[in-house]
């Protein structure tokens, strides 16, 4: 069952930050896809930098708790070795879709 994932952020932003920040979606057989924010002026209000690869995607994480779409916490380790697992799935890119040079599928605009 495919499954979407967010992190809700913590400390100041918590009460500033009303939206939840989209990281991406796991679908069995296929690769991780990551949410890119590659303007953070569009980007939820917690994202401050422009994310278009796994390192400045993977700072977002520092931000607060990550959590499925179904509201249930995510521990990040079982998160990154969810990642981990799905490297060198069925993958493709569409429209706006890039990769990053680690050869991760982003996708710049929302998706479910």
């Amino acid at each position: 069952m495919p499954t979407n994932f967010y992190l809700r952020p913590t400390g100041a932003c918590e009460s500033q930050c009303s939206n939840w920040v989209h990281l991406g979606k796991s679908s069995i057989g296929w690769t991780f896809t990551f949410r890119a924010y590659p303007d953070p002026d569009t980007a939820p209000p917690a994202v401050t930098w422009p994310v278009t690869d796994f390192a400045s995607w993977r700072q977002l994480l520092d931000l607060g708790g990550v959590f499925d779409e179904y509201g249930r916490h995510v521990v990040l380790a079982d998160l990154l070795a969810l990642i981990e697992t799905q490297r060198g799935g069925l993958d493709d890119t569409y429209g706006s879709d890039f990769r990053d040079e680690a050869g991760n599928r982003f996708v710049p605009v929302e998706f479910s």
